[in-house]
């Protein structure tokens, strides 16, 4: 709901300013923006926007930001610059610099603390109906505890295992996992880079101190089903079989398993794999900082990638496809945490 403005302005002698940035929204939700930028500001450096002033209405405010060197050159999202990227490689090191120099820096000193995974990614009995509804009306087939995507071979484990238990898994005792500062609802529109590979981070209303893998687990999200373009169902089958080999092991490692040379072949593919391979190396990196023994179990990592998968499934920015491969993935997930 907010608005976003990039705006050029003149001074009174006829100077060029530095670009900035004015967003509108209400005045609740520009007041926690604010308070988020600058609980973080001081870690991110010149990679957070620069609050340059608000604005309190009763109903309404603003933001001016400002963002060092924006004004040199093309700046694009990291979404379109991935979508440009020509080879895994390429991929790799536009992730690798966004980790270094902007997550790196927000995740500083993760520690050990006790969460309730599902309660903290908003599992809640009262909206697993709409959950399993939009299940419904992208599966082919339903019957019983499974369920058959169209263009996919295989019988899945239907959601609905967990999402028709959440009281049972609400009740769980809370398990210690790793915690920082973190985005809150990092997405690939949400990280700016321009020509000289200056990185920012913006939208902040959601930040705050949370799970550690939260942020990489929207990204790796998003990566999936959003970027990983799906012409046809070959490429979808290729897509499942992609993502049934990440989820498969029981343990979140420094990297996950390498492509055979079937997917390898694909480079739309081959380049998002590259991405994600940086932001699980990430992952793994935070888990030690904070103190786990690696490899650590995937069970806090698959919670999360269950809320987003699932929660893809209403996005506008998917095609049924990669609203088929979500499917796909959510009902993985769902068996796998449904498994004792």
């Amino acid at each position: 709901g907010s608005r976003v403005f990039r705006a050029t302005a003149v001074d009174r002698q006829g100077l060029e300013q530095v670009p900035y940035v004015v967003k509108l929204d209400t005045h609740e939700r520009i007041a926690r923006e604010r308070v988020g930028v600058e609980s973080v500001e001081g870690l991110l450096g010149a990679a957070s926007p620069r609050l340059v002033d608000y604005v309190d209405l009763e109903t309404r405010g603003a933001i001016k930001y400002q963002f060092a060197t924006m004004h040199g050159g093309e700046v694009r999202t990291l979404q379109k610059a991935l979508r440009a990227a020509g080879t895994p490689d390429e991929a790799r090191r536009l992730l690798t610099n966004v980790a270094t120099r902007v997550l790196a820096r927000l995740y500083q000193r993760p520690r050990r603390e006790d969460l309730q995974l599902f309660s903290y990614y908003g599992f809640n009995p009262q909206y697993a109906q709409s959950t399993l509804r939009r299940v419904s009306a992208l599966a082919e087939s339903e019957s019983g505890d499974v369920l058959r995507v169209s263009g996919l071979p295989d019988v899945l484990p239907h959601p609905r295992r967990v999402y028709g238990r959440l009281e049972r898994f609400l009740a769980d005792e809370p398990r210690e996992t790793a915690v920082t500062w973190i985005h809150g609802d990092l997405n690939l529109a949400n990280l700016l880079l321009d020509e000289s590979g200056n990185v920012w981070m913006i939208d902040y209303f959601w930040t705050r101190v949370g799970h550690a893998l939260q942020d990489l687990a929207k990204l790796e999200n998003d990566l999936k089903f959003i970027l990983l373009p799906l012409p046809d169902d070959e490429a979808l089958r290729r897509a499942a079989e992609w993502d049934a080999a990440l989820l498969a092991s029981p343990l979140l490692e420094r990297a996950p398993p390498g492509l055979p040379a079937g997917l390898a072949a694909d480079p739309e593919l081959a380049r998002v794999h590259a991405a994600i391979e940086v932001l699980r190396g990430l992952a793994a990196r935070l888990l030690a900082e904070a103190g786990f023994a690696l490899p650590h179990p995937a069970r806090e990592y698959r919670v999360a990638q269950l809320r987003y998968a699932a929660h893809t499934l209403s996005f506008d920015e998917c095609d049924q496809r990669q609203k088929r491969l979500a499917l796909a993935s959510t009902c993985r997930l769902a068996g796998l945490l449904s498994e004792p």
